[in-house]
């Protein structure tokens, strides 16, 4: 169960981090 959990949490962390880049290409669009 760890083993998935810690899956699961770096799953949603990489999500996290995609949608944080996302909202920095968005805010900064003459970039």
């Amino acid at each position: 169960m760890t083993a998935i959990n810690s899956i699961a949490s770096t799953v949603f962390v990489a999500i996290d981090i995609s949608k944080h880049r996302h909202e920095v290409l968005i805010s900064i669009p003459g970039k």
